[in-house]
């Protein structure tokens, strides 16, 4: 009930005028204005309990005298009446200052559309300091002087308060549906970020009102543009595993940031709202999973970082408001972002390591020896094998001396490819081109061999180095018995040492301090890898040899 319908104004009486001169004042209303009304009117303030109404929704505490000048300037000045000093001066005078303000509002013939948030949350500010307990005292001295039964419970108070905030939001709801849509949605966006401090802290009354108001018109707007999003994230992902052009991903991408960017600035004042009281909006985080979905399905299934990268940056930007959505989207794009960062570090080092790889020298009669090395392959007079085709690498030196003086050393490498084509390289005293020749073969295979092995231990398999049978967890070789003959015996890793002698590798049995097997390095192959997992497992103390693969 608005100020102006209100049976007090209808009938020009006070809230201290007894049933007598209610009835007098209904006559005489009746000559100028519609009979019905008038009765109508007279009825509600003749009884008691239907009073109520119109004792809340018309300007207690204020004098006859203020409530005459009040009317008056509601009719002649609407825009000043927040302004009379016994409407503002009082804290009791809040419900009158309340009323006032809205029929002054509705009285308005044209309102100013930049200002309708600023006058909302005035109105509700000051409704929110009306209180029941202010009220109950005011009202029923009133009812005394009129000679009507006091209220005994304030739930009737409050219940008909309830009541009234429908007619502020109606008043409002008719200013915002004359607005322009993008008008009334930033109008209502304002209203509920300034109340809350962009959902920090709880709403009025007034507000919470206003945005349910606001939620179940735009219900209609979220029915019909979900199945669209929906269908564009199903295209995306059909596309993506279609391996189409990276522009037409991103075009699609894009046209959904777009259409999810329009249904978040609609539902933004909904989700603030639910921010505010600690909940979520369930549409917004539905939609916001989904699109989750989509970037995890375009990394994981498609490898597709960057566009992925692109939608979890939007939605963390889009769905700030919904907390679950907002944390989810803080963390995905942490990750990515490492993860990118790992890729260019890896791509970096890829990069130097191509440079680092890339090796050609020449020596000789007449520069007669030439190789060249590169990241996928070896050449050497003529011939040429693939590094990802080498399945087995050897090499080793004979150091040559007159008189016990040293004359350099004769060093050999042998390459061996998966079809047993193999490459020998034979280098007599070029010690650094030799050293930088196996330092990129064991870059370029060697540790792929290595790991290769470590795997094959792993599953249980067991590994032959001439006599020797290498296992996980130790070593299998022949022992000679003096009464029994020979008898392969195993031996754990913890049981076992190794060293070296002059072109050999040696392995020992360190309980019995002696030798299980010299291997020669000219002739095992792979002994080189070999040797590297053993010595690693040991520095570090581990049981298993594959323990190096964690």
């Amino acid at each position: 009930m608005l100020l102006l319908n209100n049976p007090f104004y209808i009938l020009n009486v006070s809230t201290r005028d007894n049933k007598q001169k209610i009835l007098d004042a209904a006559e005489e209303a009746e000559l100028m204005q519609d009979s019905e009304v008038c009765a109508k009117a007279s009825a509600m303030l003749l009884n008691p309990n239907n009073r109520i109404t119109a004792e809340v929704c018309w300007l207690p505490c204020l004098s006859p005298r203020q409530v005459e000048i009040c009317l008056a300037t509601i009719k002649e000045k609407p825009e000043t009446v927040h302004l009379l000093p016994f409407l503002i001066d009082s804290n009791k005078a809040s419900c009158a200052l309340a009323n006032a303000s809205l029929a002054a509002l509705g009285s308005l013939s044209k309102v100013g559309y930049n200002t309708v948030p600023f006058r909302f949350l005035n109105l509700a500010k000051v409704y929110e300091k009306v209180k029941c307990s202010d009220l109950l005292p005011m009202i029923n001295s009133e009812r005394i002087a009129a000679g009507y039964p006091e209220i005994l419970d304030e739930s009737q108070l409050n219940i008909v308060l309830n009541d009234h905030q429908r007619d502020f939001i109606a008043v409002f709801k008719r200013i915002f549906e004359q607005m322009p849509t993008d008008l009334m949605v930033s109008g209502i966006t304002g209203i509920i970020e300034a109340n809350t401090s962009k959902g920090q802290r709880p709403a009025y009354k007034l507000v919470y009102d206003l945005i349910d108001y606001y939620e179940l018109g735009v219900k209609s707007f979220f029915e019909q543009t979900k199945p669209a999003i929906t269908s564009l994230i199903e295209t995306i992902k059909r596309r993506a595993v279609q391996k189409v052009s990276d522009s037409e991903l991103n075009y699609l991408v894009d046209k959904l940031i777009e259409i999810t960017r329009k249904w978040d600035k609609i539902a933004q004042p909904i989700q603030v709202s639910m921010q505010s009281q600690g909940r979520e909006h369930s549409e917004s985080k539905d939609l916001a999973y989904e699109i989750r979905s989509l970037s995890l399905d375009l990394f994981n299934d498609c490898g597709n970082l960057e566009l992925s990268q692109k939608l979890t940056q939007a939605l963390g930007e889009i769905f700030a408001e919904v907390y679950t959505a907002a944390e989810h989207a803080k963390a995905d794009t942490e990750a990515l972002l490492e993860i990118k960062q790992r890729r260019a570090k890896n791509k970096q080092e890829e990069s130097e390591e191509r440079r680092y790889m890339n090796y050609s020298t020449q020596w000789g009669l007449l520069n007669s020896n030439r190789i060249d090395i590169n990241f996928e392959q070896i050449c050497w007079c003529g011939k040429t094998l693939q590094f990802k085709d080498i399945t087995h690498i050897l090499w080793g030196g004979i150091s040559n001396s007159v008189n016990h003086i040293h004359t350099g050393t004769d060093h050999y490498l042998t390459l061996t490819t998966f079809n047993d084509t193999q490459m020998h390289v034979n280098i007599a005293n070029h010690d650094d081109v030799f050293t930088a020749i196996i330092d990129r073969v064991w870059r370029g295979c060697a540790v792929r061999l290595l790991v290769e092995m470590l795997g094959q231990l792993k599953q249980g398999e067991k590994i032959l180095f001439a006599n020797v049978l290498i296992c996980d967890t130790g070593v299998e070789y022949e022992k000679r018995f003096f009464t029994k003959g020979n008898k392969r015996v195993f031996l754990s890793w913890d049981h076992v040492s190794i060293g070296n002698s002059p072109g050999l590798f040696c392995i020992y049995n360190k309980d019995e301090q002696n030798t299980i097997a010299e291997l020669d390095y000219l002739k095992v192959n792979d002994l080189h890898i070999l040797e590297t997992m053993i010595r690693h497992s040991f520095k570090q103390g581990l049981d298993r040899l594959s323990d190096l693969l964690e």
